[in-house]
């Protein structure tokens, strides 16, 4: 198992944030890395700088399938006073790349973004460890690397605690038929992430129960998007 946070995200990013350079270069985007550079430090400022350092942390995650609900019970259900709320969504949506893509199409600024953005929240999440903050990390929690992810906070001190929003694949699917249009700043996300994330945290939702604090909720009908 990888005991290194950065060791840990590079696996789902490709690159680490200090070779963000080069993942430009790759992604033809290298004209992009100032206003990329800019972006982090406005976010993370924002989200960190009034956040207390504390000696017992938390790390709250809302984990689900897309169309699930997580913003929505985020807001219905979670207090997120004294905790950096971190959203690799909203992340994304303040990105200035995202930002000139969106008004022209939204799946270009989806697909050229989320890496980026998921460079940027890792980083920040980072930040947060750093400095010893409470988050309110609303992530799908799909990929193997998060287990490792959440193992290394805990033995950083960090109390982890889940919810899991448990949604079925045909529900998603009908809230993305219906609803992707008016989903937060008419946010983008790709159909197939659902039954491949679905298969995906049914695999790692056993491993989760072995080392953390998880609650399933069932979604229905009523629980937005």
């Amino acid at each position: 198992m990888p005991s290194d946070f950065l060791t840990i995200t590079k696996t789902v990013t490709k690159y680490s944030w200090s070779e963000l350079r080069q993942a430009l270069d790759e992604w033809q985007l290298a004209e992009e890395y100032d206003d990329l550079i800019g972006d982090y430090q406005r976010i993370s400022h924002q989200l960190i700088n009034d956040a207390p350092s504390l000696d017992s942390p938390t790390l709250e995650v809302i984990a689900g399938i897309p169309y699930a609900g997580k913003s929505h019970y985020i807001k219905a259900h979670c207090c997120d006073l004294g905790k950096v709320s971190l959203s690799f969504d909203s992340i994304m949506s303040e990105l200035s790349l995202y930002k000139k893509l969106h008004n022209r199409c939204t799946q270009a600024a989806f697909h050229r973004s989320e890496t980026l953005a998921q460079m940027v929240g890792y980083q920040i999440l980072n930040d947060c460890i750093a400095k010893r903050c409470s988050v309110l990390f609303e992530h799908s929690s799909a990929p193997e690397a998060h287990i490792d992810l959440y193992l290394v906070l805990q033995k950083q001190g960090y109390q982890v605690e889940m919810t899991f929003l448990d949604c079925s694949i045909e529900q998603a699917r009908l809230r993305a038929k219906t609803d992707n249009k008016n989903r937060d700043n008419q946010r983008y996300t790709p159909e197939i992430y659902i039954e491949q994330r679905y298969h995906a945290l049914q695999n790692r939702l056993t491993e989760y129960r072995r080392y953390f604090d998880v609650t399933v909720r069932q979604q229905d009908d009523t629980d937005g998007n």
